[in-house]
């Protein structure tokens, strides 16, 4: 694992400071959740000596508007349920139509490493009219994330950034810069042993699932009514494995192989990246693929070249002009290996939605820039010192409350 034995952090959970961009739209198959319906008692869920409640009140902050927020204080470990304790940050939209409503939904964006209550202030709008009118729609920062109990490993989110920004780029593409990656991690994860104690070890996804159930029973729900996307289904999934005669409608939106995730319970799953193991840069270039031949059709794509075949040449020509140099892009000298980064996440969502990062049509914008740029500019390449200053001033990096990167690392690895 990449740490070992991070502790709770001192902050306070309080839905309504992060800001995350939200990868996709809600599916229409959570319409089906509307011919569903019993709200009955609570039930107790593994390790619980309680019933648990939750104290609702109208969030605070001016966006969060409409919105109840609470905190949930669950057991670190659910095999000591008298012991230590963790906060969660959580929030829910009543629904819409009291008279008509059916009873909860409880939904996670994926990740792992973000945080559900500004996620699902963003996505809100996007969820079906009936869904939003029958049901009580519910997220939370998961233990180790954002707002909740979180795994920090600086003071500051500025600084975990910084930390992270000498690797220097995205990926190394040198034999030292190999070395540099190695040696950063193996300081990152020696810092955060130093400065934390306990979390880490509980901030599995099957803990998780035990929190899910807890909130579950938490908001009087005898059956978890679910929706998750991306890693959010192998949440669901192991929910299902250790829960399964709690559960009512579940939805799985763009599921990950859970075996996968796994690594079938191989021990030594450490030794391959999880991205690797659940087919991650295939999807990407599958998806880049099918981009760019959809473009090559179409007369109003930015970076069209007249056709399929011409438009991928075109890509490898801008591929290979900024592997020869950056590109200045609206002040900022654009990388090959920050293109090369940025091009999966754009590519995520493909019509413009709010909260992502614009869809194809930016991407291919964004990409006919380049070239027309690349076309003009005489290449320089910039010193190891100012690419590192370049990543750092990116105009896509935000500044947070606090949601390091070591936040996604703890779950994942």
């Amino acid at each position: 694992s990449f740490f070992r034995k991070l502790s709770p952090s001192k902050m306070a959970p309080s839905c309504g400071f992060q800001e995350r961009t939200l990868q996709s739209i809600v599916s229409a198959a959570l319409a089906v959740l509307v011919l569903a319906a019993a709200v009955a008692p609570a039930h107790a869920s593994l390790f619980r000596t309680s019933h648990p409640t939750l104290d609702w009140t109208d969030c605070t902050e001016t966006r969060y508007k409409g919105f109840q927020c609470a905190t949930a204080t669950v057991p670190l470990d659910y095999a000591r349920p008298t012991a230590a304790t963790i906060q969660l940050a959580v929030v829910r939209h009543l629904a819409e139509n009291t008279a008509a409503r059916l009873g909860s939904l409880f939904f996670n964006p994926g990740g792992p490493g973000i945080g559900g209550c500004d996620q699902l202030l963003s996505i809100y709008p996007k969820f079906p009219e009936a869904v939003r009118q029958r049901f009580d729609l519910i997220s939370w920062d998961p233990r180790g994330i954002g707002n909740s109990t979180a795994v920090k490993c600086f003071d500051s989110t500025q600084e975990s950034l910084a930390f992270v920004a000498r690797f220097g780029e995205s990926f190394p593409r040198s034999e030292d810069e190999v070395k540099l990656w190695i040696s950063t991690y193996a300081n990152y994860s020696r810092r955060c042993w130093e400065r934390n104690s306990e979390l880490l070890e509980h901030v599995s996804t099957a803990d998780t699932a035990q929190d899910l159930d807890f909130l579950r029973a938490a908001v009087g729900e005898d059956k978890l009514n679910y929706y998750g996307m991306s890693y959010g289904t192998f949440l669901g999934a192991t929910y299902l494995n250790m829960f399964p005669s709690h559960a009512n409608r579940i939805i799985l939106d763009s599921n990950v192989l859970p075996t996968a995730w796994v690594n079938n319970g191989n021990p030594e799953a450490g030794l391959t990246s999880t991205s690797l193991r659940i087919g991650a840069p295939r999807g990407a270039q599958a998806t880049l693929e099918q981009f760019l031949k959809l473009c090559g059709k179409s007369p109003n794509c930015a970076f069209s070249a007249g056709s399929p075949d011409h438009t991928q040449q075109k890509f490898h020509a801008l591929l290979e002009r900024l592997r020869a140099g950056p590109i200045p892009l609206n002040g900022t000298q654009m990388t090959y290996v920050q293109v090369v980064s940025l091009i999966p996440r754009i590519l995520n969502a493909v019509h413009p939605v709010a909260g992502t990062q614009g869809g194809w049509p930016s991407l291919a914008g964004m990409l006919e820039e380049l070239w027309k740029a690349s076309s003009t500019y005489g290449k320089v390449q910039s010193s190891p010192r100012q690419q590192q200053q370049q990543q750092q001033q990116h105009p896509l990096r935000k500044r947070h409350l606090y949601f390091g990167p070591e936040q996604l690392f703890a779950v994942e690895c």
